[in-house]
């Protein structure tokens, strides 16, 4: 059935709005808007499996709670006035007259009329308000990238730039895997960083994959014979923090994406993502190309 484009008479005449008791939704880090406030009240059977924890109840609403219908908040906490536009990250026009152009050829375009159609008709004929907005990558406790960047940067004071660190250093047991995965050098400092940023769970995983959209803040990556913590990922390449490079502790050191693609072994990650299996990683073990990691 096709979607009928209403004719609207006044722009401030159809709509008012409603006043709740409940507190006003907040933006989260990805930019959608979610009440967990609400959310628990209306979904008592994820309070009592996931408790009220905000980013606990916001991994629900991702990973399920929306494909099952779940409200992330209230229709009448939006301000819904059509004189006054949202933010983008609520309802985008441009977005909106791209996506339908039936609703543009009828509004001319116009943000605000746009807005009104979305309000009025838009929204519950299934519309979007706004692009997908793809979800956060988290651990299965919650942890996200941005809270992963926090914890490594709180451990910089303890593993400063330039501390010693070599094949003298005592080696360390890392605790992402169930099994025991005792290790020296570059990838003992590696482990070390990787369970202060993520804890003791035995969540760790490999990906062989060179897709750079499975590179994220906190992974370790083994590039032939030497192994990184990812600090931040960009267009430029993957900025890391390292032990045993020239005998010491480094904090911010750029590899550039050729490097990265042409020396990767695998990665070792905490978040629940799973990738295509490349075989030629899998197969490459660390054979050598003419690159020296000291």
């Amino acid at each position: 059935m096709k979607k009928a484009i209403a004719t609207l008479i006044t722009v401030g005449s159809f709509l008012t709005s409603s006043l709740t008791a409940l507190a006003a939704p907040e933006t989260m880090p990805d930019g959608n808007i979610f009440d967990a406030e609400y959310y628990a009240q209306k979904n008592p059977d994820v309070v009592a499996a996931f408790g009220t924890d905000t980013n606990m109840l916001y991994k629900h609403y991702l990973v399920s709670g929306k494909a099952e219908g779940r409200k992330p908040y209230a229709d009448e906490q939006i301000n819904v006035n059509p004189a006054v536009l949202p933010d983008k990250s609520i309802f985008d026009p441009e977005y909106y007259a791209k996506t339908y152009p039936d609703v543009a050829t009828a509004y001319s375009n116009d943000p605000y009329l746009l807005y009104q159609h979305f309000v009025q008709f838009g929204r519950k004929e299934g519309r979007s308000a706004h692009a997908p907005i793809i979800p956060p990558v988290m651990t299965s406790d919650g942890i996200t990238e941005e809270a992963a960047y926090q914890r490594l940067m709180a451990l910089k004071p303890m593993y400063p730039d330039g501390m010693r660190w070599d094949s003298n250093t005592p080696g360390y047991n890392y605790q992402g895997f169930e099994a025991e995965f005792f290790v020296y050098e570059c990838v003992a400092y590696a482990c070390t960083i990787n369970d202060h940023v993520f804890g003791n769970t035995h969540n760790a995983r490999y990906i062989y994959n060179r897709d750079h959209s499975y590179f994220h803040v906190g992974d370790i990556v083994r590039l032939d014979g030497h192994s990184v913590v990812i600090l931040e990922t960009n267009d430029k390449g993957i900025v890391c923090t390292e032990g045993n490079l020239f005998s010491k502790v480094h904090w911010g050191r750029l590899i550039e994406w050729e490097t990265v693609d042409m020396a990767l072994s695998y990665i070792i990650t905490r978040y629940e993502i799973d990738a295509p299996i490349d075989d030629s990683l899998v197969n490459k073990g660390n054979s050598f190309f003419q690159i020296v990691w000291l």
